[in-house]
C-alpha cells in the first residue's frame, strides 16, 4: 500500500479516487448499471457492448398480446488498459 492511502477502496466522490467509472444502459425491459472507483494509478477502460437485441411485439385485435425479447451477450466491463510490452534491452 502506498503512503497516505486507505487500505480499503475509495468510493465514488472520494477525493482519493484516481479513477471513477459509471455506466448504465436500458434496452427494452433490460437495465444494467455499473459504478466503480479505484485509488490505483493504473488507467482503466470502460466498455459497453450491445451486439444484438431483438424485441418483437405481437398485437391481436389492436391490443398487445405478446412481447418476445432476445439479447445476445449484452456486456458492461471495466478492465486495466493494456500499456503494451516494455522492452528491457
Amino acid at each position: 500500500m502506498r503512503p497516505g492511502r486507505a487500505p480499503w477502496p475509495a468510493g465514488p466522490g472520494d477525493p482519493r479516487a484516481a479513477t471513477t467509472d459509471e455506466a448504465a444502459i436500458t434496452v427494452g425491459r433490460l437495465s444494467m448499471a455499473m459504478r466503480s472507483s479505484s485509488d490505483l494509478d493504473v488507467p482503466y477502460e470502460l466498455t459497453v457492448v450491445v451486439p444484438r437485441v431483438e424485441i418483437t411485439e405481437r398485437y391481436v385485435n389492436g391490443r398487445l398480446a405478446e412481447v418476445t425479447s432476445s439479447y445476445s451477450s449484452v456486456t458492461i466491463a471495466r478492465s486495466p488498459r493494456f500499456e503494451g510490452r516494455r522492452d528491457s534491452r
